[in-house]
């Protein structure tokens, strides 16, 4: 099993697996580009992405199979953590809209905001429609400077 950035290898591969979700309909090239990925004999297992919004970063693909062990869904995370750290990236965002996905973030570092609205480059991400949906956040860096 290897954990990795995507490559222009995996890149179909990757994009079949987050397709196969249900509520996933299309896939943003762009973010896809900040993939990371675990695999095993050519077999997508889970794959983590965020979109980068000057400062602050929102995970848009989260995706992992059930079998995937805690260690290995951790190091995945810890992969885009670094990545987005040497991205200047201050900030990684969430929504969250089930329990046992708060826990996971929760292990990961993440602390639930109190605001129902998160706005990034002047675009808001309104949760009111969605009783369950909250926002989490993780501090990557400090500061950012100059």
């Amino acid at each position: 099993m290897d954990i990795r950035h995507i490559n222009e290898y995996d890149y179909n591969l990757v994009k079949d697996f987050l397709l196969s979700v249900k509520t996933i309909k299309d896939i943003d090239e762009d973010v896809l580009k900040n993939a990371m990925i675990v695999v095993d004999n050519n077999d997508i297992l889970g794959a983590v992405s965020y979109e980068k919004f000057g400062i602050s970063g929102l995970i848009r693909y989260f995706v992992f199979k059930r079998n995937l062990t805690n260690d290995t869904v951790v190091s995945l995370f810890k992969m885009l953590e670094e990545t987005a750290y040497d991205d200047y990236i201050k900030d990684i965002y969430c929504v969250v809209n089930n329990g046992p996905i708060e826990e996971l973030f929760n292990e990961l570092g993440f602390l639930k905001e109190k605001y129902k609205m998160l706005f990034i480059d002047e675009s808001d991400f309104d949760l009111e429609g969605n009783s369950h949906a909250f926002i989490m956040k993780r501090q990557i860096r400090e500061n950012i400077c100059c």
